[in-house]
């Protein structure tokens, strides 16, 4: 995956800006990408929003 200088989302449990770089998992939906990913400041694994 390339990184991107814009963030995916932000962390839903402290708020930090989540990058290409910090995903774990991607995945197709119907009409969108999602993302599950690990945040670089609380480790959380989360889903960016």
């Amino acid at each position: 995956m390339q990184r991107s200088p814009d963030p995916l989302g932000s962390c839903t449990e402290c708020g930090t800006s989540l990058f290409d770089v910090d995903v774990l998992v991607a995945y197709e939906t119907d009409d969108e990408r999602e993302y599950y990913a690990e945040c670089p400041d609380c480790r959380t694994v989360v889903h960016p929003r």
